[in-house]
């Protein structure tokens, strides 16, 4: 499964964690998605370059590549935060987060589309 995918998040609280890492980086419209690694070309199927460069729409359409035969029986996407936090208010108990925001240098420095583009960090 990979890592901060909705389903290995979901996996680790049903094997007993009680908390989860969320790895997340932003879309180019602000929305926080989970994604671990610094460039969507190493675990997705047709990603290419950052997050900061696409919609959150657009990254939520996007496969998570895994390997054979791991490809041939998965269609995991990525997902928002808020998707996942739908998820876990469905659950008796809320589970214990860890919010990793990840600011991959590569991805902001400031010859990359939208890396200027700081929302949280105000005007």
């Amino acid at each position: 499964m990979p890592p901060s995918s909705l389903r290995s998040e979901l996996k680790a609280l049903r094997d007993g964690a009680e908390g989860l890492e969320i790895d997340l980086q932003l879309s180019q419209d602000s929305v926080p998605v989970l994604y671990h690694d610094t460039t969507l070309d190493t675990m997705t199927k047709t990603g290419k370059g950052c997050t900061n460069e696409y919609s959150a729409a657009e990254l939520t359409h996007l496969q998570f590549r895994g390997g054979w035969p791991y490809d041939w029986f998965q269609h995991e996407r990525l997902v928002t935060l808020d998707t996942l936090l739908a998820r876990l208010a469905r659950r008796p108990q809320f589970p214990y987060l860890h919010l990793d925001l990840h600011e991959s240098l590569p991805c902001l420095s400031p010859t990359r589309p939208g890396a200027t583009q700081r929302p949280w960090l105000g005007k």
